[in-house]
């Protein structure tokens, strides 16, 4: 988290790693515990995580709940970003190699504009969703889909880690 200029100009980790080192791994601070070990951050607990029958295997399977990256337009197309039916409306503008949102999910009430979608928004998400494998169904299962996307392009980064 440092070397990514996340912890604030003179941040200590040594208290966290203190009141961690011996921490109940059934209890509270599990999350914190095994993402520090996860991403590399917090490695005191690294023999606990590691000994904990439920803990390693997330991690030899890769389970994260934090996101160290994400594309620069998921605060726009996540749950609580744009209001969904504006999200719905630009998601059915993405078309690559002939696939597209299914049409028919994208039917608007009489109440909602017609908002274009800023450019340099829909460039960067029509990129990714040509990564996107098959067909979507609906404009929330491309939300998704782009969600999910970025995780595995973040995992692939941090491979190396383990």
């Amino acid at each position: 988290m440092d070397q990514k200029g996340l912890l604030p100009k003179g941040f200590n980790k040594k208290k966290i790693s203190n009141a961690l080192k011996h921490s109940d791994l059934d209890r509270e601070h599990w999350l914190i515990s095994y993402e520090g070990v996860r991403h590399g951050f917090l490695t005191v607990c690294a023999p606990a995580v590691k000994n904990n029958p439920l803990l390693s295997d997330l991690l030899k399977s890769n389970v994260t709940f934090y996101r160290r990256s994400l594309p620069r337009y998921a605060a726009v197309i996540h749950g609580g970003g744009a209001p969904g039916w504006v999200v719905r409306q630009w998601l059915g503008t993405l078309k690559v190699d002939g696939r597209s949102v299914d049409p028919r999910s994208l039917e608007r009430e009489a109440t909602e504009d017609v908002l274009q979608p800023p450019a340099a928004l829909m460039e960067l998400i029509q990129r990714d969703f040509a990564k996107v494998g098959e067909r979507v169904e609906s404009a929330e299962e491309a939300a998704i889909e782009l969600m999910e996307a970025a995780v595995e392009n973040a995992e692939s980064e941090d491979s190396d880690m383990y």
